[in-house]
């Protein structure tokens, strides 16, 4: 399965999100992997919400109708094989929506079933859904 959130990741990123896991059992290795998809995701949850706010500046506070709209607004550029991954959850003006509201869920099916988070991204702040089975 390809992960195009990876595409985001310097090299640094790889070192942190692995420097504290042993990497010696299965389970180190799923755990170092979640990681590392989590900080790509969090990246990428970054660059959507400055798109989406630059997207509903030039567009008289309106959101999107769907994210790919939103293609020249990502800086650095992303491809849509990311973009379709995730899920525009409100319309209308940016503003109107409330801090609390999840404003795109990641859509994706699970990489791991046994460990992975799912994000969902807000105004200011990006929340995590984990998966931990034994």
């Amino acid at each position: 399965m390809k992960i195009p959130e990876l595409e985001l990741l310097s090299d640094g990123d790889w070192l942190t999100a692995i420097r504290d896991n042993k990497l010696k059992t299965d389970a180190d290795f799923r755990e170092a992997l979640n990681a590392v998809r989590c900080t790509s995701k969090f990246h990428f949850a970054d660059i959507l919400r400055s798109a989406l706010q630059d997207y509903a500046s030039a567009n008289d506070g309106e959101l999107p109708g769907d994210l790919i709209r939103l293609t020249p607004y990502f800086h650095p550029p992303v491809n849509d094989a990311l973009i379709q991954r995730y899920a525009l959850k409100k319309t209308g003006k940016l503003n109107d929506v409330s801090l609390e509201e999840i404003l795109v869920a990641e859509t994706a099916q699970p990489v791991d079933d046994t460990v992975d988070t799912l994000f969902e991204i807000r105004r200011e702040v990006t929340n995590t859904t984990g998966t931990r089975r034994k």
